[in-house]
């Protein structure tokens, strides 16, 4: 049967009871591969985690060790990627080591977890970062309260639909928001509501530093196979997609001095700041399994326009779509295909289709290429794209 893969990175798998979205493989994407100084960094991160959490049980004794060793999980997904891109005359092409990512799982007790996520992006991660770390009480097992509590830094409930293909979606891009929150949830097999709260990093004007930023969402099974669900934030600033430029826009620029045309000094006069407001953001998606074939569908918007200044000369309200259809040729064969596109997003395509097809050589080894073209607002050329990835994960 077809698989929904998550879009981003594996979010702590089987403990991440409030997206009740199970581990796979990553979607992320990068440039370029490991660079000598990162990887060796990285190699001592991970050689002193584990000679850390060995020095302890052995110093809790041989019982504490076995205990340890049943109650905790790893799961290492590495991603090899050959991409070629064209947009009008320009080409480009590359080989790269796209995803290095070591997600750790250990569960202390019945209905308590602790997840933690390491990932190594070029550019962005390095040399190694701490994705996510959160801690998870799950009354539902423990059989007392048919709530749970997740609390630490994590990837919100806002936008929920995986992918099938290699690239993240629209969707994604815009709406993935990665905070320190505190996430409380309830709710029986069927339907699963969230409720959380987070301190942004955007600030109205002459607001506080405060806890003041809320989530929600809610997951409906009504039938196997059959899955819908909402999701709405109080700012939808925050979201990966669209903070940092409403931070430099939100900032200004100080005047400063460049050398003039003549040789001489000159001020180059700066920018205010424009003062910002929170715009909230909702959207939904429906998610069908039908035999071999999944068909999903996702939709994500701000509420109200960001005033002009702050993504473009004119106000703008950002949105995103997403369609896509999967069928399983056998077990080990897919085909899927992709239909998208954005409306008032900086950078990317108002339009993008295409597809990809998967080839899954073992349990733990994938094989996949894809093909995507966008099509942009103005008169910007169109482009193509072709990747083909090599996914591991054990």
């Amino acid at each position: 049967m077809t698989a929904w893969r998550q879009s981003h990175s594996p979010k702590g798998g089987s403990a991440d009871v409030s997206s009740g979205i199970p581990g796979s493989l990553s979607g992320r994407r990068m440039e370029v591969g490991f660079r000598a100084g990162a990887a060796g960094y990285m190699k001592g991160c991970i050689l002193g985690i584990v000679l850390g959490l060995g020095g302890l049980t052995a110093w809790a004794g041989p019982g504490a060790g076995e205990s340890f060793r049943e109650n905790t999980s790893a799961l290492i997904t590495m991603e090899v990627e050959a991409s070629y891109s064209s947009q009008g005359c320009e080409e480009s092409s590359d080989v790269c080591l796209a995803t290095f990512e070591l997600d750790l799982e250990s569960r202390p007790a019945t209905g308590l977890s602790v997840c933690a996520v390491l990932l190594w992006e070029e550019d962005e991660t390095e040399p190694v970062d701490l994705d996510e770390g959160y801690v998870v009480v799950d009354g539902r097992v423990m059989e007392t309260l048919p709530l749970f509590l997740k609390a630490g830094r994590m990837y919100l409930p806002f936008g929920t639909l995986d992918s099938c293909l290699i690239s993240s979606p629209l969707t994604q891009e815009l709406g993935e928001t990665r905070k320190s929150a505190v996430i409380v949830g309830c709710g029986p097999d069927r339907v699963t509501v969230q409720v959380g709260v987070f301190n942004g990093d955007l600030d109205e004007p002459d607001g506080e530093d405060e806890l003041r930023n809320l989530v929600a969402a809610v997951r409906v099974t009504p039938v196997d196979g059959v899955e819908l669900g909402g999701y709405w934030i109080s700012d939808m600033g925050e979201s990966d997609g669209l903070r940092d430029e409403l931070e430099d826009a939100v900032a200004g620029a100080a005047d400063r001095v460049v050398v003039g045309g003549d040789g001489r000094p000159a001020v180059e006069a700066g920018r205010p700041g424009i003062p910002y407001r929170d715009v909230a953001g909702a959207g939904g998606y429906v998610s069908l399994q039908v035999g071999a074939v999944g068909l999903g569908v996702e939709y994500v918007s701000a509420l109200e326009d960001f005033r002009s200044g702050l993504l473009g000369r004119q106000e703008a309200r950002p949105a995103a779509w997403n369609l896509e259809v999967a069928c399983a040729l056998g077990e080990k064969w897919e085909i899927s295909a992709r239909y998208e596109g954005c409306h008032e997003f900086p950078d990317f395509p108002e339009d993008q289709y295409g597809g990809a097809v998967r080839w899954t050589i073992s349990d733990a080894v994938a094989l996949a290429v894809e093909y995507l073209h966008g099509e942009f607002a103005g008169t910007e050329d169109p482009r193509d794209q072709v990747t083909a990835q090599l996914a591991v994960t054990y």
